[in-house]
């Protein structure tokens, strides 16, 4: 059994990111989430990471700036509910 290779861990990392997207944004369509609450922005930032970590890869600075603003805007959101809800 071979090990995880660097390129293994970072494509891993980057569909996991992907799936995160998805999920939120099922969970968000589906009615199942509300946008105005912390689990979709939550989910959002936590798919964030994985997606900007597996840039190192293979360098794109349109998707490191796409990948840093959502980071950003799960933030933003995130901030103002915690703000909002205090």
């Amino acid at each position: 059994m071979s090990g995880l290779n660097n390129q293994s861990v970072l494509e891993v990392a980057g569909l996991l990111g992907v799936v995160l997207y998805i999920a939120s944004d099922f969970l968000l369509h589906g009615g199942l989430v509300r946008i105005s609450g912390y689990i979709y922005p939550a989910v959002y930032l936590t798919a964030d990471g994985p997606e900007f970590f597996s840039l190192s890869q293979s360098f794109s600075r349109s998707s490191a700036i796409i990948q840093t603003m959502l980071i950003v805007i799960s933030l933003f959101g995130i901030g103002r509910i915690i703000r909002f809800d205090a």
